[in-house]
């Protein structure tokens, strides 16, 4: 689990020159997630759908360094973007982030290569370790 040595104290990593791609059709999640990283000073891309995350990605892999992929989205679910980016970007780590908290969702995309499957409400605590896990 992600903690500083000071529990009073918010410690954030340079991150700084990194590039995370939010794909969250809700404005409320996607600026608590902004809330979250903006600190690290990675710079962050929004995609409102999983086509735009996928179109994103698909025009140059190598500007992603990581994706938070919420799964129920309009037009392109998160599962059939991540099915796509997978196989056109295997190398950029993706983490769930979800609403809907079903083992059998959890399973799926970890079976598909995610690397993280978060639980919304989404803490700090858990982005920030889901984080480092992809970028350290």
């Amino acid at each position: 689990m992600y903690m500083s040595d000071n529990p009073f104290r918010l410690d954030y990593p340079d991150l700084s020159g990194k590039t995370i791609l939010i794909a969250e059709d809700l404005d409320l999640n996607y600026y608590l997630l902004e809330a979250i990283l903006k600190k690290t000073g990675a710079h962050l891309i929004w995609a409102r759908d999983g086509k735009e995350a996928v179109d994103i990605c698909l025009k140059n892999c190598e500007a992603v360094d990581m994706i938070f992929m919420d799964l129920k989205m309009p037009n392109m679910s998160g599962l059939e973007a991540i099915e796509i980016i997978k196989k056109a970007c295997p190398d950029i780590p993706i983490v769930v982030q979800t609403a809907f908290g079903y083992e059998f969702s959890r399973k799926a995309t970890l079976a598909i290569g995610c690397i993280d499957y978060l639980e919304k409400p989404l803490s700090r605590s858990r982005v920030m370790e889901a984080v480092l896990k992809c970028l350290n």
